[in-house]
């Protein structure tokens, strides 16, 4: 899509002209671009300028009464030593959010504007967990770490966005486990000094050598299922996959009913094995959200093997550099992210019921997806010096 024509002033002097001369700068473009034209932006690149209420069809805003929110946790650690080289720790941990953000986008309009999206407090949350933790020396040269936490995280927004483009947010039964809800979670790590002969310069190039590991598996994470609908309590069509009927402009993204059956399926054709059972779900009429709860399914579980093979180099009594080899995800075991809201978890998608992704390709951040939790195996050399 192209953008409107509008003037190729350069974006750190187009900046300072509207910091310096709005109104005449403003004034200048409009005479000559009209309504709707395009600048440069020295942070943001090529963007929109629109100058007339008429072509505003979205709108941003806040509750008026909008409150900051309110979070409380609190945390107690239970250890005990067993002998030399056993610790136990037992921690229990919470938190409580209230009056948190999220945006709705409105099922009504008028003339004025088409979508009207308006941040709010609907939001709480709700986390309890139970962390366990075990460190143990086997040997001299083997230590070992075996860690379990149970959880359960229930809020009624995991994040502050909605739909937009013409979608309503219909909110009602959004209590539930979180986007990021994981049940349980099992790790077992450690660091194996390999053996060498302590005697001898001709093996040193053997000594010094190190195996590191980190096993980790956690159950599945919840998602939710929607369907869009496009009709009014009236049309026809109601209560099917697909919920054809009468468009009156404005669309609304509603979870669906189940109506019984198997939720899964087995298909060896696509990714992970099975699907959704497209027979079990239908959209409700009008714009009625369903009797399914939110987040309501769980996805594929997770397990990863990481390795590591370093040699370290003792500089003196405060130096030591470190060379290694580092495996993520060494057996390249895949791992399934849930199927995606627009894709495989919508009713109204011809992708639905099938995983579409790897589970490191939903995660964001600034660390390549290659090295993520989930992703295929990848080889990484890393040089490090410890002071």
């Amino acid at each position: 899509m192209s953008l409107p024509p509008g003037p190729n002033t350069p974006g750190s002097l187009a900046l300072l002209m509207w910091a310096l001369r709005p109104v005449e700068t403003f004034d200048a473009n409009f005479k000559k671009y009209g309504d709707l034209y395009s600048i440069n932006n020295p942070l943001f690149g090529r963007e929109v300028v629109v100058s007339h209420p008429d072509l505003i069809r979205e709108i941003l805003t806040g509750d008026p009464s909008l409150l900051s929110p309110r979070i409380y946790q609190w945390n107690g650690t239970w250890e005990k030593n067993f002998g030399v080289g056993q610790t136990l720790s037992v921690s229990v941990v919470g938190s409580r959010g209230g009056n948190l953000l999220r945006t709705s986008t409105s099922a009504s309009y008028t003339a004025a504007y088409d979508i009207l999206q308006e941040v709010e407090n609907g939001a709480s949350s709700s986390y309890n967990g139970l962390q366990v933790q075990f460190r143990k020396r086997l040997s001299r040269t083997l230590q070992t770490q075996l860690s379990y936490t149970w959880s359960h995280s229930i809020d009624s927004a995991s994040t502050d966005a909605a739909f937009g483009g013409g979608f309503a947010t219909l909110f009602g039964g959004e209590r539930g486990d979180s986007d990021y809800d994981i049940r349980h979670n099992v790790s077992f790590s450690g660091s194996w000094q390999l053996p060498s002969p302590s005697q001898g310069v001709i093996y040193a190039p053997l000594r010094h050598w190190y195996l590191d590991f980190v096993a980790a598996a956690h159950t599945g994470l919840p998602f939710d299922l929607s369907a869009v609908s496009e009709s009014t309590s009236a049309a026809t069509g109601c209560n099917s996959t697909t919920n054809g009927g009468t468009n009156n402009g404005l669309f609304a993204n509603v979870r669906p009913s189940y109506v019984g059956g198997a939720i899964w399926i087995d298909n060896p054709a696509v990714p992970g094995g099975r699907e959704l059972n497209s027979a079990a779900f239908i959209t409700p009429c009008g714009y009625a959200q369903g009797n399914m709860g939110r987040n309501e399914l769980r996805g594929f579980s997770f397990a990863q093997l990481d390795l590591a093979l370093r040699r370290v180099f003792p500089i003196a009594e405060r130096y030591r550099f470190s060379i290694a080899v580092e495996g993520f995800n060494a057996l390249n075991h895949p791992n399934f992210a849930n199927p995606s809201p627009q894709e495989g978890a919508n009713l109204a998608s011809p992708d639905f019921g099938v995983v579409t992704q790897m589970l490191n390709q939903t995660f964001g951040g600034g660390v390549n997806a290659l090295y993520r939790s989930g992703g295929p195996r990848s080889m990484e050399l890393s040089l490090r010096l410890q002071f």
